[in-house]
């Protein structure tokens, strides 16, 4: 979600200008094009309409005046298609506008109070399908935005209790409503597609035999979407399994596949840190949180994903809950980033603290080798034999009995590993996406980088006296 809260349309929106009153100008192309375009939302006509030239004419618009009419405008093209994250980036754009301009600019009060209950009412029509669908940092920012509305709308006693009735409705966590009580097997498979987008692939645990899997749609249509797909299905995991190291592995993956060495300079990056004082909090209660906060602090970390020494107090309150396979796998999935971008070990935030303490570097240097490394060829008959005889729970089992090693080259044979058994399981469109995934992540990496062991190996040799 930080793309979100460091989204370009709110920079856009609290843009400078010469007159915040200065009402939009009703005679110009853009206005409109943009009030013509948004009549025909929900029309027959609808599928005719260019959403990205509606909003690019709105955010020219917004560049010049802070007429709310223009802004109700913006939000109904986001409302509309009821999308999770349109809904929080209409959510936060609303909220920044009635902190800023709510009492200056146009229309006049009676105009402003009728849109400001078309848009209350959007976002009541748009809130059974955010509950559905969305993710926890999305229902946490969500509902801020609503405390800041409320707070910014004090004065304006009539929306209040319209503002209060969302904040209620966008508090609740809906499970799945189609599904309702599926049988046994259709949530075994239900978990099993869960699982498969993810490496990351099963343990021991069992899934409990009450409460159907909530659904999740597949969404692969862009690299947003299918890391929202992602992100969710961990969400789902770690809730309902977090004795399994799947969910924490899952949600690794999809925070860490996207992330490039930040600009810096000479290791000092513009980043800000994680707040001292709530990282000291979370700290400070590791040895007593529940699992419930554990979860929270799992959360935040999908919104942060710079913060790595997140990871090692999540890696710190499994061990307290006696669950040391997530523990485990936290660390492995550190490992393999900092393979790929070694140089994050030394990184310094904006006010020149480290991105990773001395205490969890030692914590990551303490990791053993050797007998436990996956030996791929073997490894893959062996699970894929498995899966032959015993099914997929089976040998997603056995895939996850081995931690992988410290080269990206054994870890990267494991999930080679996991995409041939989703294709073997008949996942062939999560087959494929995975593929693609490891196809990016591996092709520009340098034979030092795929087995650094190796290099060290000749180094010492080299060293022989």
């Amino acid at each position: 979600m930080d793309g979100l809260q460091h989204h370009p349309w709110r920079k856009i929106l609290l843009s400078d200008i010469r007159d915040i009153a200065i009402p939009v100008d009703e005679e110009s192309a853009e206005w409109e094009a943009l009030d013509a375009a948004v009549a025909t939302i929900g029309t027959v006509s609808h599928s005719q309409i260019n959403m990205d030239d509606v909003r690019h004419n709105a955010l020219i618009l917004l560049g010049k005046t802070k007429d709310l009419r223009v802004l109700a405008h913006l939000l109904r093209t986001l409302q509309h298609g009821k999308k999770p994250q349109d809904v929080t980036l209409a959510l936060l754009l609303f909220a920044d506008y009635c902190e800023h301009f709510w009492h200056s600019a146009a229309p006049q009060a009676r105009a402003k109070s009728r849109l400001l209950k078309q848009i209350l009412i959007r976002f009541g029509q748009a809130q059974e399908a955010f509950n559905l669908s969305s993710t926890a940092i999305e229902r946490e920012l969500a509902l801020d935005c609503l405390r800041r509305i409320r707070e910014a709308l004090a004065e304006h006693q009539e929306s209040i209790e319209s503002i209060d009735q969302l904040y209620a409705g966008y508090s609740k966590k809906e499970e799945n409503q189609a599904g309702e009580v599926v049988s046994s097997t259709r949530r075994e498979d239900a978990v099993q597609i869960a699982r498969a987008p993810a490496e990351y692939l099963a343990s021991e645990a069992k899934v409990p035999a009450v409460a159907p899997t909530p659904g999740v749609a597949i969404n692969t249509a862009s690299e947003i979407e299918w890391k929202r797909t992602l992100l969710k299905v961990a969400e789902i995991l770690c809730e309902r399994i977090p004795q399994d190291p799947i969910g924490f592995r899952l949600r690794r993956h999809a925070i860490f596949a996207s992330l490039t060495e930040p600009l810096n300079r000479e290791g000092k990056t513009d980043l800000a840190p994680f707040p001292a004082d709530r990282e000291s909090d979370i700290k400070a209660g590791i040895t007593h949180a529940s699992v419930g906060e554990w979860i929270q602090v799992e959360n935040i970390l999908t919104s942060t994903p710079f913060w790595l020494e997140g990871h090692f107090i999540s890696a710190r309150i499994a061990l307290q809950q006696n669950y040391s396979a997530v523990a485990c796998a936290i660390k492995d999935e550190l490992l393999a980033l900092l393979q790929r971008l070694p140089m994050l070990r030394n990184f310094r935030y904006s006010d020149d603290s480290a991105f990773m303490s001395d205490e969890m570097k030692a914590w990551l240097d303490g990791r053993g080798s050797g007998a436990s490394t996956f030996n791929a060829a073997d490894e893959s008959s062996s699970v894929l034999q498995c899966f032959s005889e015993q099914g997929l729970e089976a040998a997603l089992a056995l895939l996850n009995e081995k931690p992988i090693d410290n080269d990206l080259r054994g870890h990267y044979h494991q999930l080679k590993c996991s995409v041939q058994l989703l294709a073997e399981a008949g996942y062939k469109t999560l087959a494929v996406r995975q593929a693609e995934s490891l196809w990016s992540a591996c092709k520009t990496l340098t034979l030092e980088q795929w087995e650094p062991s190796f290099f060290e190996d000749l180094s010492a040799l080299q060293n022989t006296k």
